[in-house]
């Protein structure tokens, strides 16, 4: 095959072999987030989320590192355009400019499983030392017993004289 009829065979892809290549592109899925990194420093990251997507735009939500929403009045997010290039959906963020940053649906963000809190020994000292101060306190009532000498149903009867006088005295006051 000659350079001419290559590059005919290959401009008239049939369907088929067009909706093929279609099927394999790798896209942005709704609920995601996604990183691209800034050409100039490598340890400049930005974090989008996908809120919505059509067939030929993506809305993006800008997000802060510790993933809350960037609520700057200068944040990238809306409704973005996509292209594709080698089988994967792309867009610019920023913009288009020399150097704009290009986020890829290849560069998902990954979620970190939850630490398991007793796996670190740190933790689980701490708990340990909780534990064993708690095991040494004592219920209130017992202290009460021990300065007073008195059990807890005798603080009852106590407190229960207390507050009738506090209600007789109340009542006197407003006659």
């Amino acid at each position: 095959m000659n350079e001419e009829e290559h590059c005919n065979a290959a401009t008239q892809a049939t369907p088929e072999i067009r909706n093929k290549k279609m099927d394999n592109i790798i896209k942005f899925k709704t609920g995601k987030t996604y990183y691209c990194r800034s050409v100039g420093d490598h340890d400049c990251v930005w974090r989008y989320k996908v809120i919505k997507r059509t067939a030929k735009t993506v809305t993006l939500m800008e997000l802060n590192a510790d993933g809350t929403e960037n609520t700057h009045p200068q944040n990238d997010g809306g409704v973005k355009r996509l292209r594709i290039w080698k089988q994967i959906e792309q867009l610019n963020p920023m913009g288009s400019y020399s150097m704009a940053p290009i986020l890829s649906a290849d560069s998902v963000v990954k979620q970190d499983p939850e630490p398991d809190e007793d796996s670190d020994p740190i933790v689980r000292a701490l708990k340990d030392a909780v534990r064993k101060e708690y095991a040494k306190l004592r219920d209130p009532e017992d202290i009460l017993e021990e300065i007073t000498g008195m059990d807890k149903e005798s603080h009852i009867i106590i407190n229960n004289i207390k507050q009738l006088v506090r209600k007789n005295i109340s009542e006197e006051e407003e006659k």
